[in-house]
């Protein structure tokens, strides 16, 4: 009597192939939820810009109402869209230098190309390199003005 043993102790290769599928298909996933559209990576980005965009408007909301206050006390006549143009905060052309109003560099909004913050009808605009309106923000710069004579 032969009798014969089967000690197959390897993998098939059809396991082999349905594994790597299996990989590369969980590969591809992880690899659209980091980069894709609507990606992870996106809206990190998209929250950086809509905190920046939230300390500008916040900041100069602050500022517009200690110049409407100054205009009510008679410590100043300056409107406050040119007091902030005298403080260096927004330039001819209304954009924004977000590094002296916050006093900190910004990742945002740097003037690097079109990359610029800029002021436009009571709105903080973002500005991308590429010119693209990206977000925008309401800002109260003319609080108070009708007020006062």
């Amino acid at each position: 009597m032969n009798i014969r043993k089967n000690n197959n102790k390897g993998i098939t290769l059809i396991a082999l192939v349905v594994t790597i599928l299996v990989l590369l298909i969980l590969a591809t996933a992880a690899t659209l939820t980091l980069f894709g559209q609507k990606g992870i990576l996106e809206q990190i980005d998209k929250a950086g810009i809509t905190t920046e965009l939230d300390n500008i408007s916040e900041k100069i909301n602050l500022l517009s109402m200690q110049n409407n206050m100054d205009l009510i006390f008679g410590k100043t006549d300056e409107a406050t869209l040119t007091y902030l143009k005298n403080m260096g905060i927004i330039d001819s052309n209304n954009k924004v230098n977000a590094d002296v109003l916050l006093g900190t560099k910004t990742k945002y909004g740097n003037g690097i190309e079109n990359d610029i913050f800029r002021l436009e009808n009571n709105k903080i605009v973002y500005i991308d390199s590429e010119g693209n309106k990206v977000a925008e923000k309401h800002v109260d710069v003319n609080l108070l003005s009708e007020y006062v004579s």
